[in-house]
């Protein structure tokens, strides 16, 4: 009896994060990947830790929060399948400026930070490809940040 058991390698080929990219990155990319599971009791992402992993999601949903002195945990944004998740990575100091917890139950593919950085240092083209794509994914943040706040203090354009 054949299986079709689905890789990280297949999840990271399909991903839209990575869609258009040179495929030479790919067992880059395999290289450090792995599998992660987590379930609505867990934190993917801790504001203020260390931000050593970038995680695509597979399945599930999770709520991208911000904390605000006075009022607590707020929900920015809600992710799905098919988004990436964790942009600070990139950036130094490396910590995490949200806090990402899963809704329901949702599987990554979970990329080790630190590898991605270091093979970006040595070959300029995966370096720039991470960066802009990580880039473009932190203006949506922003963009979605913008439209909270918009909703919250009740302003019209």
């Amino acid at each position: 009896m054949q299986t079709n058991k689905v890789t990280a390698a297949d999840l990271i080929a399909a991903h839209p994060f990575f869609e258009g990219m040179n495929p030479a990155f790919g067992s880059v990319l395999n290289g450090v990947a792995m599998f992660a599971t987590y379930d609505a009791k867990d934190t993917i992402l801790n504001e203020g830790a260390d931000a050593d992993r970038f995680h695509l999601i597979h399945t599930g949903t999770v709520a991208l929060e911000a904390y605000l002195p006075g009022k607590g945990s707020v929900t920015v944004q809600l992710l799905g399948a098919g988004e990436a998740l964790g942009f600070s990575w990139l950036f130094p100091p490396y910590r995490w400026r949200f806090t990402a917890r899963p809704i329901h139950r949702t599987e990554v593919v979970s990329l080790n930070a630190h590898a991605l950085r270091e093979y970006g240092k040595k070959n300029p083209e995966f370096g720039r490809e991470l960066a802009m794509r990580t880039g473009q994914m932190a203006v949506q943040r922003l963009q979605a940040a913008r439209a909270l706040l918009v909703d919250y203090h009740g302003v019209t354009e």
